[in-house]
């Protein structure tokens, strides 16, 4: 940690996985991730999912000058707008700066039915 250049901080861990609607796979589904750090605007990013449901998030990284007596937090959401619906299917605050820790590890065979609350 440089108070100089920064920290080297993951603002979203790679992410993969497969989204279904109904059952089946939800093809071509727009997802948004929306991260919030800095403002409080934040950045949004849009990916898409192959004709499989399948998605692959990038990993998000940042420099961040955290001030030494200061907490880091991040705030996550990924919606995702499908059959002209919109689901928030991810919505938290990450305090861990590093890869997989808002995830507790690495996601495995991810999944993600539409329908289900």
């Amino acid at each position: 940690m440089s108070p100089l250049f920064g920290t080297d901080v993951v603002l979203f861990s790679p992410m993969q996985g497969k989204l279904t609607y109904k059952g089946q796979p939800a093809a071509n589904a727009k997802i948004v991730r929306h991260l919030v750090w800095k403002d409080d605007k934040g950045e949004k990013e849009t990916f898409y999912t192959n004709s499989n449901g399948e998605f692959n998030l990038p990993i998000r990284r940042e420099k961040v000058k955290i001030p030494a007596l200061g907490e880091f937090v991040i705030t996550q959401e990924l919606v995702v707008f499908y059959e002209d619906q919109q689901f928030e299917i991810w919505g938290i605050s990450k305090y861990d700066i590093e890869e997989y820790g808002e995830l507790g590890g690495k996601l495995e065979n991810f999944r993600c039915e539409l329908t289900d609350e």
